[in-house]
């Protein structure tokens, strides 16, 4: 397959004007400028109609599971800080998930992450009366149906029973490990944790056991709050970071989101552990509890990477709200340059995928796995590979118009369409399934 008549940003120092990409099964095979194209075989082709070709975005930490709650009421809630932020709503919504809701919020999902050109995604799931099962619903969902790419783990906690409840976290995480087949690149998996504050050391140390016998990796909270310091402080810690270290879960390769309320000692514990640490900028600022401080950070050899926690879909507003945050905290408009932004969301999330899934990714170039996206971006002004960055945080994301969007070699949605769902039906159910959440939120 090809796809010409298209203008590519390659994400390798290339802007090519009017070109073409060649697909051979999941990868790219050629790329190149559409007058050398006679010269080249091919049995099918996309008519790019002088759309412009990217890579498909990569979210690093998100939810799927909160997809249906966008105008949910949530009776009775004032939080004044974050833990009752998440006792008020977040909470309160993973307890009424059932099978039904956990696939409806995954394929939703899904969808709104394709039309913002999001072609993978490291989720963070939670529904703990319905633990069994829910990652492969999720799979189901997102990986099977819609065909995105996707990192997948259950979030162990002991918050609502206690020992039982981890242990059934750690087995629905294992579980769903040891079904993945080993030479699959569309679904991998970690060992999730909902964050240390939620667990206790008993509830470590039964972690750690799978991480050291099998060499699987955690995707945890941490330190979005204060919570995890103080919990670990009042448990005889010096930091939440020493206690992770304890029972030996820093693994390389390893995610934690957030790490905003970190100390340096603890980040250079991360460093390294070589650790990866994804910013939420845009969740934390609405939770209220800061933000990572990410130029200091990227002075490191931390590998910081990018997800919105959940946050939308769009990120590219996850992309603008980093480029324009540190400028306003600093009171220096030449912080965080188009280069920062670019290395975190164009180079390491890419490395990170590449690391979890055994791929090489987010280049149109030779030997890069096929994922793409075509985007109608009619620029008034020149574009070049030298000013991408410029245009797409102050032009393309006021409408990123996603047309077509393929992953792993194929299409799954083409000028909008997709070509294995009726979104009609699937909005008409997922309506019904969010009323019946919202019924039973007043019993929660």
């Amino acid at each position: 397959m090809i796809i010409k008549n298209c203008r590519i940003w390659t994400n390798d120092n290339q802007y090519i004007i009017n070109g073409y990409v060649k697909i051979d099964d999941d990868k790219i095979s050629k790329v190149g400028a559409v007058s050398d194209l006679s010269r080249i075989e091919y049995n099918k082709a996309i008519d790019g109609k002088n759309y412009l070709l990217m890579p498909g975005l990569v979210n690093c930490h998100t939810h799927l599971y909160s997809s249906l709650a966008r105008g949910m009421n949530f009776p009775n809630i004032n939080p004044k800080n974050f833990r009752q932020i998440l006792e008020q709503i977040w909470w309160k919504l993973d307890r009424v998930l059932d099978e039904q809701s956990i696939y409806y919020s995954a394929l939703v999902g899904g969808i709104e992450n394709i039309r913002n050109g999001v072609t993978t995604i490291i989720d963070h799931h939670a529904s703990p009366n319905h633990i069994s099962g829910s990652l492969n619903l999720i799979k189901k969902a997102i990986v099977d149906e819609i065909g995105i790419r996707a990192n997948l783990c259950y979030e162990i906690t002991e918050r609502n029973r206690g020992i039982d409840e981890l242990n059934e976290c750690l087995q629905e995480n294992l579980s769903f490990l040891d079904s993945l087949s080993k030479n699959d690149d569309m679904a991998t998996g970690l060992i999730g944790l909902h964050a240390p504050f939620t667990i206790s050391d008993n509830g470590l140390r039964k972690i750690s056991k799978p991480l050291k016998d099998y060499k699987y990796r955690i995707h945890t909270h941490l330190s979005e709050s204060n919570d995890d310091q103080n919990d670990a402080q009042n448990k005889g810690y010096k930091n939440v970071v020493h206690r992770l270290q304890k029972f030996d879960l820093l693994k390389e390769n390893s995610i934690i989101a957030h790490g905003i309320h970190l100390s340096d000692e603890e980040y250079k514990i991360l460093e390294s552990s070589n650790i990866f640490l994804i910013s939420n900028i845009e969740s934390n600022m609405n939770n209220g509890v800061g933000v990572l401080n990410i130029p200091e950070l990227l002075k490191t050899h931390l590998i910081i990477g990018a997800g919105n926690d959940g946050f939308g879909f769009n990120l590219l507003n996850e992309m603008r709200m980093t480029s324009l945050v540190f400028k306003d905290k600093q009171l220096n408009s030449q912080e965080m340059p188009f280069s920062s932004v670019h290395k975190i969301f164009f180079e390491n999330n890419y490395k990170i995928i590449e690391r979890l899934f055994n791929i090489k990714i987010g280049k149109i170039k030779h030997g890069y796995k096929a994922d793409l996206i075509l985007v109608d971006y009619k620029s008034p002004t020149e574009i070049n590979s030298g000013n991408f960055m410029a245009h797409l945080v102050f032009g393309m994301m006021d409408k990123f118009d996603v047309k077509s969007v393929i992953i792993n070699g194929k299409c799954v949605m083409k000028e909008e369409k997709f070509l294995s769902l009726n979104l009609d039906s699937v909005y008409k159910e997922s309506r019904k399934v969010f009323e019946d959440l919202q019924n039973r939120l007043i019993f929660v």
